[in-house]
């Protein structure tokens, strides 16, 4: 569980950084 809760605090952080391009990938799997 945490390790998945860190990838997607990472995710998330990504998706910041890169905007929508990478944010409909970052919010599909969940």
């Amino acid at each position: 569980m945490l390790i998945v809760k860190s990838t997607t605090v990472f995710l998330k952080r990504f998706y910041d950084l890169n905007g929508e391009q990478i944010g409909t990938l970052t919010i599909a799997p969940g």
